[in-house]
């Protein structure tokens, strides 16, 4: 997917390898790679991931989508269960109040934030997500036709489809030449 693309060919930048199961190295930048469903769960300030592209189409509403900002809330706290799996998520202050003082110690124990371990409970997700599929709430741009209407204060678009993608440009440009007073188009699968 990465090497080889059908409108840009194939990628002459980089050498892209496989570092290990978490890691692409595209030259000698490092992209970090998740297996994780739930995009709740995804440790992205970890990452320090300003952009996310949610490209399994699942997630490709707004509410759904907004997952990948969502700030873990320091008063939770997860327990999972080593033999089930199991995962409860509690009130710290209603289950763990006797430890508190401890886990706050541990946090504080760290100066620098990149080496402490707890940081990244306490801190939000992505800034921005954009969805590589139609949505039917978040605003789509399509670029070379309506980029220009993005502004910064929008943290979840959608790139439309890729059908869209591949005839609005197209489309816009005989629009703006020539008009259009009506178009269909047609999708075979």
């Amino acid at each position: 997917m990465f090497k080889y693309d059908t409108v840009h060919g194939q990628w002459k930048h980089h050498e892209i390898k496989v570092k290990d199961s978490k890691t692409l190295l595209f030259g000698e930048n490092k992209v970090t790679v998740f297996g994780i469903r739930n995009p709740e769960e995804i440790p992205w300030v970890e990452t320090g991931a300003e952009f996310v592209v949610e490209s399994t189409g699942v997630f490709t509403d707004k509410d759904k989508a907004a997952a990948h900002l969502k700030i873990r809330d320091p008063n939770l706290l997860t327990i999972t269960c080593g033999f089930t799996g199991l995962e409860v998520r509690v009130d710290k202050s209603d289950f763990v109040k006797q430890f508190e003082a401890q886990v706050h110690m541990l946090v504080l124990a760290y100066e620098d934030k990149d080496e402490n371990p707890y940081f990244s409970e306490y801190q939000g997700g992505a800034k921005n997500v954009i969805i590589s599929a139609p949505s039917k709430d978040a605003p789509m741009f399509v670029v070379g036709v309506n980029e220009h209407a993005y502004t910064s204060d929008i943290n979840i678009v959608s790139n439309a489809s890729c059908t869209t993608n591949c005839l609005a440009p197209l489309a816009k440009v005989i629009h703006d030449r020539f008009g259009i007073a009506e178009g269909r188009a047609i999708r075979e699968t």
